[in-house]
C-alpha cells in the first residue's frame, strides 16, 4: 500500500514541508486460534503499519537538502512519527 504524508523538517535551520510517498504493509501481532491446557480461544491481535519505503520528489530540492532529508528519513524517531500518521 502507499500513502502520502507531509512532514515538516528542519534542514540546517530552514523549515521545509516535504511530501513523502510512504510504501507500507499491514501486519498483525495476534496468534489467531489457540488451545492451551484444554482452553480454546482466539487472539485476534492488533493491526499495525510497517513502513517499507519512503520517497520524495528530489527534483524539488537542492542536492545538499536531499542529503539532509535522506539522513532524517533513516532516523528511528522519523519512522515512528510517519508510522503514527498512517491511517488504518
Amino acid at each position: 500500500m502507499e500513502t502520502t504524508i507531509i512532514q515538516t523538517l528542519n534542514i540546517l535551520g530552514e523549515e521545509l514541508d516535504v511530501e513523502f510517498d510512504v510504501g507500507y504493509y499491514i501486519d498483525n501481532d495476534g496468534i489467531g486460534d489457540y488451545e492451551y491446557w484444554g482452553a480454546k480461544g482466539n487472539d485476534a491481535g492488533s493491526d499495525y503499519p510497517v513502513v517499507e519505503e519512503i520517497k520524495w520528489d528530489e527534483s524539488l530540492y537542492e542536492t545538499w537538502q536531499n542529503a539532509e532529508i535522506k539522513n532524517k528519513t533513516k532516523a528511528e524517531t522519523f519512522i515512528d512519527n510517519i508510522t503514527k500518521k498512517i491511517e488504518l
